[in-house]
């Protein structure tokens, strides 16, 4: 950051070059007025008859700043081989931030989107987040962890509680009657009591669990 003249110091108007070109343009270059980050290298001014103002300046202390009252639009690419890089954006030190003040929203849309983090990757809502595919939904993690685990969720992986008491009596059929074949019955009658109760026995361990 450049430091700020010190008081009493006299400033170099002189080699201060002002270029204006008409009423809504103009060019100033070493302007020796300290801002927040030094003072100008360079300056370049404009404004429309409605009073919107824009303005691209350098500072001493290497701030190089855009500033518009209106829309800002970057455009690239009309020429360029497909699915090239038209755009760049590269901090190499520091953070990129993208902020939408007030009411407005962030979009990035294409045919593909990645986000790659070499570490973590962080995505806090403050009401809801939906996550919407035309095919599939793929989550792979040595660990998955949800809390508060509750509604659809729990009927996909565990079925509904119907459909979980039924095929458990659809099981303990199927091996009554394979151990009919082999040791009558009786004794299949008491092997299909004793699956049923198992199984009931862990369903209700598996919905402890997960309360």
């Amino acid at each position: 950051m450049a430091e700020r003249l010190k008081t009493g110091t006299q400033q170099n108007w002189e080699e201060r070059n002002y270029l204006s070109l008409g009423p809504n343009f103009r060019i100033d270059v070493g302007n020796p007025q300290m801002g927040i980050d030094g003072e100008n290298v360079y300056n370049f001014y404009g404004v429309t008859n409605s009073k919107d103002q824009s303005s691209i300046s350098l500072t001493q202390g290497g701030h190089l700043r855009i500033l518009n009252d209106r829309t800002v639009e970057i455009t690239a690419g009309n020429k360029s081989e497909e699915e090239g890089v038209d755009i760049a954006l590269n901090s190499l030190n520091g953070s990129i931030t993208i902020t939408a003040l007030s009411n407005g929203s962030v979009q990035i849309k294409g045919k593909n989107i990645i986000l790659d983090a070499a570490e973590d990757i962080d995505i806090k809502a403050g009401r809801n987040i939906k996550l919407t595919a035309g095919t599939t939904i793929d989550m792979e993690a040595i660990e998955i962890k949800v809390d508060g685990l509750f509604g659809n969720v729990i009927e996909t992986v565990l079925g509904t509680f119907g459909t979980q008491v039924f095929s458990l009596t659809s099981f303990a059929g199927d091996v009554a009657g394979l151990a009919a074949n082999n040791i009558g019955i009786g004794g299949a009658i008491g092997a299909a009591t004793n699956v049923a109760g198992t199984f009931a026995w862990g369903y209700e361990r598996c919905q402890i669990s997960l309360l």
